[in-house]
């Protein structure tokens, strides 16, 4: 009995001795008061001993047994031989051995142990003799274990050939004193990395000498992960979550400390552990995460065969330490739970997992609904990949959020048989791509979801991912792979990516992938991908797109969380770095932040944050998406912030802020929201909510359904609602794309009838057909539009091969297209066709259109130049109208302001007649919350004659709820010939203005005041008012008739 452990009671028996007088062997059969259900026994052999009569070499075999709480009897076999032993001079202290160790439930496997006890640096190289303190304890060593053997699995043929090296470094070795250690640092080297862990304020229960708490750091390249672990019996509450003592308040989460109500009950009769609490936070996110793991249960081999465990994650402020509230909200900005079992696991003669099965029973973003999964057949390569499996997933239950039934079975087959799929032999001659015998060379994986009867949620689909090729590097990292993809959502296309090329012949010299020296993750790589149309091979559609991923990190978990993405898709280049990321429990991302810039649009970033927006306090708050049953997004906070990164942040330079919410959602035939999903059965999105709050725009709210995809995943039809929170609160647009009436049922089953995209998948002509509505009682508006976009030279609105949009192949952006238009309800009988090319344009002196050169948009991707030809002609054949004006806008002139919003611009008008008038607008303003126009000021040229105009719209009486233009005040004059210094100030204001149910203009009141002036040059406007001249006229206009151009008919 030594104090601060139990008490142990060990009978020796069937001594035997040497010639020398030597014990040679012995059996002990060992009890202790901590594990009163255990009996251990252990029969030494020694097998040699060295000239100083130490032993040299010996057999042990450690048989566990006990009576199992199911009743099972504990029967687990561990077999040591060791061998090669070597002690310190003078001392019985060990200073190197190798231990081959074998058990009875992994017969198939060897372990071998070598241990060098001595002084030790971090990269593992020997520094000196020792390993020991002053008090003979051990505080430094390098150990190297090998997993290895051969077995025959299901009839394939496995094995495993898997090292792992460790360092103790004696510095942070420490013992208390009782001898018990409590602190150590391991350096732990694998093919998966080094890892450095330190371990401190390890404590134990004193009567069984069991340990009940320690804390962990793990850090990988800078990168720290910390657990605290208690192993005891705990308080749990009606939930079930541990109890936590918050010690009277403290000042963060992470002081808060589990309620233990027994010590001693982490562990059962035998000595295995049964429970324990770990709470973890890690140096790159600002997420608490506490874990309980319980009812642990075992087989007889020792092995674990069950649990259950608990995990709940909290969002923390970095600031405070306690829960992030969303002041949207004021619930917690993040926030999960989940309650798992896993049981029934089984093992291969390799003593590795083969088969469990597993039940989560909750999970806080879908209550009410169970996963219950099986999984078997699970194999690995020789250094332990998992090479195949197959589970079985049953998720089913009532949703506690809308009470729909859910019943949904999903597949994942991994596929490699070892004599086909591994490499047979070893190929190094080229040592950056290895291939290696017993590594994977290839398979294929299947993963199928199908819905049963009854669920509400309905699903079939089934994607397919075949892999080869793969090649491995000298620590069994991958260098290449070749995978084609396909999915019955997308059944005419496949996706072929090159992995660790960037082309895709990997005969012409390969892209080599870069890990990290000590942590061994991989820190860079290209990637090259095919997306091919299969009915003619890529005839339809082909786009490649090469990736160049670098700079990247990880955090404690190993996850992604910040790279550097330089993507050139069909020859255009985007970079964007992600330069955050976190992670809920279940690997899925609830919050980034990237900054994108192309190189079509140099000075324009844009960083997006996904989980998290900002309000006007220029405060980030975390805001966590949520998911479905089967992992999919149902609801995403975005918040975007658009910059001009060339010059300075002021009034006119861009810096626009958008928050974007998101959510997938079921909609009746009336277009309201519903209980049900938002995806097809082929797990496609077909109808979302999303609201949009532009700064220096009115909040809009976009209800898109009834969205469908052709067989390449292109959409094809949707329906889009757009209704404004501010400013035109009336009004509602609804948006028919893919369609040229409101009935998609006469559409047909042709996918390509009214869009066409070209082989870059970039559309190319399209219809669709806005309905614009007062959803007021007043029912004031109904205005139904139909448009063709196809191709500037294209003749007619029927699709054209080779007359589409078209496109700048360096940019992607649009360089022409032609649109025609039918108001069915204010003009039905009038098509008005504008085509526009962007670019740098201007009239000779001639009247011709002149192509100056350059390009028609700036470096934020803002049009700035174009010409824009329009024809208004009636379609009745009667020829009643038939007009053509050109427009030039003047690339040179055209500026936005900081929200993006067109402020200044110039534009030359060239009427049927030939006659060119200069249009100058600037100063243009608008009102934050509605972006509503308030006011600007217009210079005309035309025919020699100036004439300027400043107009003023009130932000709030100006516009009705339909966003009409109700009232305004104007003042406009024109700038006498040279040495004339009088001119005519008009006062104008316009008010009353009331529409039809078309949208034209019913009636108005204008008043118009004339003043003489004298003119102010320098300012270009009228100076002092003179008494030559006053004129006020009163015009209250009806206008009762159009015709159906929309021409006045009379009033």
């Amino acid at each position: 009995k030594k104090a601060g452990s139990a008490e142990i009671t060990t009978v020796r028996k069937d001594i035997f001795y040497n010639e020398l007088g030597l014990i040679k062997k012995y059996t002990d059969i060992i009890k202790s008061t901590a594990t009163l259900d255990l009996t251990t026994t252990v029969e030494f052999e020694a097998l040699s001993f060295n000239n100083d009569n130490k032993i040299a070499e010996y057999n042990e075999k450690k048989t566990d047994t006990g009576s199992m709480v199911n009743g099972d009897t504990l029967n687990s076999i561990t077999t040591t031989h060791r061998k090669d032993i070597e002690y310190y001079s003078g001392t019985s202290q060990l200073k190197r051995y190798q231990d081959v160790i074998t058990y009875n439930y992994a017969q198939d496997l060897t372990v071998t142990v070598t241990m060098d006890i001595a002084e030790h640096n971090k990269n593992g190289v020997r520094l000196s003799d020792g390993g020991y303190n002053a008090l003979g304890q051990m505080v430094s060593y390098k150990e190297i274990n090998n997993e290895k053997g051969n077995a025959i699995y299901n009839g394939f043929n496995i094995g495993v050939d898997f090292t792992v090296t460790s360092v103790r470094l004696s510095a942070g070795t420490k013992y208390d004193q009782y001898s018990r250690i409590t602190d150590y640092n391991d350096i732990t080297f694998s093919i998966s990395g080094v890892t450095d862990r330190s371990l401190t304020d390890m404590s134990y229960n004193n009567v069984t000498g069991q340990t009940i708490y320690y804390k962990q750091l793990d850090t990988v390249s800078g990168i720290t992960n910390i657990t605290q672990r208690w192993i005891s019996g705990f308080s749990y509450d009606a939930a079930g979550d541990v109890r936590f003592n918050t010690n009277g308040g403290t000042a963060t989460l992470l002081d808060d400390v589990p309620i233990i109500l027994n010590p001693a009950a982490g562990y059962n009769t035998l000595g295995q552990m049964t429970e324990y609490v770990e709470v973890i936070t890690s140096s790159t996110d600002s997420i608490r995460r506490v874990i309980a793991w319980k009812d642990a249960r075992y087989l007889p081999t020792s092995q674990l065969s069950y649990y259950k465990e608990i995990t709940k994650e909290q969002g923390l402020d970095p600031a405070t330490g306690r829960i992030a509230i969303d002041p949207d909200t004021d619930e917690p900005s993040y926030y999960s739970r989940k309650v798992s079992t896993r049981h029934d696991i089984g093992y291969n003669t390799l003593n590795q997992m083969e088969s469990y099965y597993e039940e989560i029973t909750e999970k806080s973003n879908v209550l009410g609904i169970t996963f219950s999964k099986h999984v078997t057949g699970m194999f690995y390569d020789i250094v332990k990949q998992v090479a195949a499996y197959y589970e079985v997933e049953n998720i089913t239950g009532t949703s506690a959020a809308d009470s729909t039934y859910i019943n949904i079975t999903k597949t994942t087959r991994k596929e490699a048989d070892p004599s086909v799929d591994f490499y047979a032999v070893t190929d190094i001659s080229d040592p950056d791509h290895r291939k290696i015998k017993g590594m994977l060379k290839q398979y294929k994986e299947t993963v199928s979801q199908v819905s049963n009867p009854g669920s509400g949620i309905e699903i079939n689909l089934t994607t397919e991912t075949v892999r080869s090729g793969i090649t491995y590097n000298s620590n069994f990292q991958i260098t290449y792979y070749k995978d084609i993809n396909t999915s019955t959502a997308t059944p005419n296309l496949s996706v072929t990516t090159y992995f660790g090329d960037n082309d895709a012949n990997p005969n012409n010299g390969m892209q080599v992938p870069v890990y990290g020296s000590n942590d061994k993750r991989l820190q860079s790589f290209y990637e090259y991908k095919i997306e091919k149309d299969i009915a003619t091979n890529g005839a339809a559609l082909n786009i490649t797109t090469l990736t160049n991923r670098h700079d990247m990190q990880y955090n404690s978990f190993n996850q992604l969380i910040a790279y550097i993405d330089e993507i050139t898709k069909s020859g255009i280049k985007t970079i964007t770095s992600r330069l955050e990321s976190q992670y809920n429990s279940d690997g899925q991302i609830i919050y980034s932040k990237e900054d994108i810039i192309a190189e079509s649009t140099p000075d324009l970033k844009t960083t997006v944050y996904f989980g998290g927006y900002v309000k006007d306090t220029g405060v980030l708050n975390k805001s966590a998406p949520k998911f479905d049953v089967l992992g999919r997004v149902v609801y995403s906070d975005e918040y975007r912030i658009e910059y001009d990164t060339k010059q300075l942040q002021g009034v006119n330079s861009l810096n626009l802020g958008v928050r974007i919410t998101r959510q997938t959602a079921a909609f009746d035939a009336a277009g309201g929201i519903v209980a049900g999903s938002g995806y097809n059965d082929k797990s496609q999105v077909i109808s979302t909510v999303e609201t949009t709050d532009k700064q220096g725009q009115s909040k809009t709210v976009d209800y898109k359904r009834g969205i469908k995809y052709n067989d390449l995943g292109q959409v094809y039809y949707s329906l889009n609602s757009t209704t404004f929170t501010e400013g035109s609160a009336a009004l509602k647009s609804d948006v028919y794309f893919g369609d040229e009436d409101e009935n998609a049922a006469n559409n047909g089953s042709q996918k390509d009838r009214y869009v066409k995209y070209d082989k870059q998948g970039r559309m190319t002509w399209y219809k669709e057909y806005r309905v614009d509505q007062d959803v007021s009682p007043a029912d004031n508006l109904t205005v139904r539009i139909q448009t063709t976009r196809t191709g500037k030279e294209a003749i007619g609105a029927d699709y054209q091969a080779n007359q589409g949009i078209e496109y700048d192949l360096a940019t992607g952006q649009i360089l022409s297209y032609q649109d025609i238009v039918i108001n069915k309800d204010a003009s039905k009988d009038l098509i008005t066709t504008t085509k526009r090319a962007f670019g740098n344009y201007d009239f000779d002196a001639s009247g011709n259109l002149v192509d100056i050169g350059g390009k028609g948009y700036n470096a934020l991707g803002q049009a700035t130049g174009y010409y824009e030809i329009a024809n208004e002609k009636d379609t009745t054949g009667q020829n009643r109208v038939d007009y053509t004006t050109i427009t030039i806008r003047d690339k040179s002139q055209t500026r936005y302001d900081k929200y993006g919003r067109l402020v200044n611009y110039r534009d030359r008008v060239m009427s049927p007649t030939g006659l060119i008038t200069d249009k100058i607008t600037t100063g243009v303003t608008y009102n934050y919350n509605t972006g509503k126009m308030t006011g600007y000021r217009e210079e005309l040229v035309s025919d020699g004659v100036i004439t300027i105009k400043e107009r003023v719209i009130n932000a709030i009486t100006g516009y009705n709820e339909l966003g009409h233009l109700v009232s305004y005040t104007e003042d406009s004059w024109q700038v006498p010939d040279a040495g004339k210094n009088e001119t005519i100030l008009r006062k104008t204001t316009w008010s009353e203005g009331q529409y039809y149910k078309t949208g034209l203009l019913k009636s108005y009141t204008e008043i118009n005041q004339d003043y003489s002036y004298t003119y102010d040059y320098a300012n270009n406007s009228p100076g002092v008012e003179l008494p030559d001249y006053y004129s006020k006229i009163r015009t209250e206009r009806t206008l009762p008739g159009y015709n159906t151009l929309g021409q006045t008919s009379s009033y």
